[in-house]
C-alpha cells in the first residue's frame, strides 16, 4: 500500500510541475486589420522566451483584453508558439432611431461605449441596451423600449441600431392634487 501511494504522490507531482521550452517561433494567423507586431505586443511573448505551458493562458487573457478578437486560440508544441485570432468585426456606424430630441440622442450616445470605427465587443453591446434605459429613466423615461440590432456589412464590419420606442414621460404631481380619500 506504502508503494502504491508513494507511486501515486510521485506521479502527481510529476504531472504538476510544468514544462518549459524556448520559444524559437511564433506563427500568428487569421489577422487581417490587426498586425503581426500589434498581435505580439499584447501577447507579451518574445522568441527566445522560456515560456510554461501556464503561460499560455496569460498570452490568451491578453490578447481577448486588447477587444480586437472574438476567438484566440494559442498552442505550444517543439518550441514554437502558434496564434490563432478571429478578429471581431468593425463598427462603421452606431445609430439611434425613434429619439427626436437632440439632447436625448446626445445623452444617450454619452453612455454608449461601442463608437464607430472601434472593435465590436458584444459585451458591451448589451451593456449599451442598460446604459440607454438608466438614462432614459433618468430623464423621466421609465417606459422606454430599446431594441438592439446588428447589420452585418463587407469587409468584416458592422453597423449597429438601437431602435427606441421612448415612449411617454412621467410626471410628478404635486401631493396637493391627489384626492383627499387617498
Amino acid at each position: 500500500i506504502k508503494t502504491i501511494i508513494l507511486a501515486i504522490l510521485l506521479n502527481f507531482f510529476a504531472l504538476s510541475i510544468s514544462n518549459s521550452e524556448i520559444v524559437k517561433q511564433i506563427v500568428v494567423e487569421g489577422n487581417d486589420r490587426v498586425t503581426n507586431e500589434i498581435i505580439l505586443m499584447f501577447s507579451e511573448i518574445n522568441i527566445g522566451q522560456d515560456i510554461k505551458n501556464s503561460d499560455i493562458n496569460k498570452i490568451t487573457k491578453n490578447l481577448f483584453e486588447s477587444n480586437f478578437f472574438e476567438n484566440v486560440s494559442v498552442t505550444l508544441e517543439n518550441n514554437i508558439i502558434s496564434i490563432f485570432v478571429k478578429e471581431a468585426p468593425l463598427i462603421d456606424k452606431v445609430l439611434i432611431s425613434g429619439v427626436k430630441a437632440k439632447k436625448i440622442e446626445k445623452k444617450i450616445r454619452e453612455v454608449l461605449k461601442l463608437k464607430p470605427r472601434s472593435s465590436f465587443n458584444k459585451f458591451e453591446f448589451l451593456q449599451g441596451v442598460k446604459s440607454i434605459e438608466t438614462s432614459l429613466k433618468s430623464s423621466g423615461y421609465y417606459f422606454a423600449n430599446v431594441e438592439p440590432l446588428i447589420e452585418t456589412l463587407d469587409n468584416n464590419m458592422i453597423n449597429i441600431e438601437y431602435k427606441i420606442d421612448i415612449g411617454k414621460k412621467a410626471k410628478i404631481m404635486d401631493i396637493d392634487s391627489f384626492p383627499s380619500y387617498i
